[in-house]
């Protein structure tokens, strides 16, 4: 090939890269996958979300809640345009909403005890410097209050509920998100639950605990043989023994009644502890967890299917404060749990037969 064919060619690929060359960002951007939408953020921890709402109302509701008090109610909207009504100490709601409606759209505050009328949906954020009492069969979405709560039969809260005291939740009432409470959450039989946090969270009517002094027969020393060192399939602990070590089933894990057990305890499929039995130590299940009648649990109690905690049963102290969490959780009346107990699908008070 003559040296006029090589310049020839080489022209060629010249040209040919000259032509290619403003293309490529084009075909670089025709591979590459299509853009997606970006995920959506999270939405706060309903903790973050009261706190949100209570620096709201201390910076721009302070005002109107003084006027509130010397010249009554008060209407209005936000900067984001949203309605609200701002009640002042000798005013009630119901005489400031149409008669007949049933939906409320409008935030309200108040400066004293506020009552919100039966079978009304509340759609925004509810403030009371005083009482609150939300009446049967309403629906509220979020609800503050420096002082008492009483949420009657029936009614529901659908994200969050926080007293600087106390909250009562009556028979049938259901709090769908989470709830918080300065000094005590008190909850009536049949009463549905997720998220409660407080020093004290008692069940339903509190019966007598009975003080049984136990006679200790033994104490109970789990086999570990050397050729065996993993946990055995199964476990059970004589009644009246006690036992200062870990204790560790695959299958089921059974603690007799009257029994002590200082050490964490696991079981894969099912746990069950005695009645009066005491447990100084973490409690782990990955099925279902059974806790008989007059219990006494100092520490965290986890479950990955359901946990069923029988009358008379204690949970953490007033200075030790513990957990309870398990997507089902069933608390009998009269047993009571210091520190949070959470249901991430659905929990419920029952009275025990």
């Amino acid at each position: 090939m003559s040296a006029a064919s090589y310049a020839a060619i080489a022209f060629g690929l010249m040209g040919f890269v000259a032509l290619v060359l403003p293309l490529l960002p084009a075909l670089r951007t025709l591979k590459q996958a299509p853009n997606r939408a970006p995920p959506q953020e999270a939405p706060f921890p309903p903790a973050s979300q009261c706190e949100t709402f209570r620096h709201l109302i201390a910076r721009q509701f302070g005002n109107l809640l003084n006027l509130a008090r010397t010249q009554g109610t008060l209407h209005g909207e936000t900067e984001s345009k949203r309605s609200y009504i701002v009640l002042g100490i000798n005013n009630h709601l119901a005489t400031e909403i149409p008669q007949g409606i049933q939906r409320l759209r409008a935030m309200v505050v108040a400066t004293g005890h506020l009552d919100i009328p039966g079978e009304l949906i509340c759609e925004r954020e509810i403030f009371a410097e005083g009482k609150i009492n939300i009446g049967h069969s309403t629906m509220v979405k979020a609800v503050l209050s420096l002082r008492d709560i009483a949420i009657n039969s029936k009614a529901r809260v659908t994200r969050w509920v926080r007293s600087d005291r106390r909250i009562d939740i009556a028979e049938s009432a259901c709090v769908k998100g989470w709830a918080n409470a300065g000094v005590e959450i008190s909850l009536a039989r049949r009463a549905r639950f997720e998220h409660l946090s407080a020093p004290l969270i008692s069940f339903g009517r509190q019966a007598l605990i009975k003080s049984i002094e136990t006679e200790i027969v033994g104490r109970f020393s789990p086999e570990k043989s050397p050729e065996a060192p993993k946990p055995g399939r199964r476990l059970s602990v004589p009644d009246n023994h006690v036992v200062k070590s870990d204790l560790i089933a695959t299958d089921k894990l059974v603690i007799g009644n009257e029994c002590r057990v200082i050490g964490n305890i696991r079981a894969g499929k099912h746990l069950i502890i005695g009645a009066y039995s005491r447990v100084e130590g973490a409690i782990f299940c990955d099925g279902n967890i059974t806790i008989f009648e007059g219990c006494q649990l100092s520490g965290p109690i986890v479950a990955k299917a359901c946990i069923v905690v029988h009358t008379r049963c204690q949970v953490g102290t007033m200075e030790q404060p513990s957990t309870v969490t398990a997507p089902l959780l069933r608390i009998a009346e009269g047993s009571i749990a210091h520190g949070t107990v959470w249901a991430t699908s659905r929990g419920d008070v029952f009275l025990q037969e």
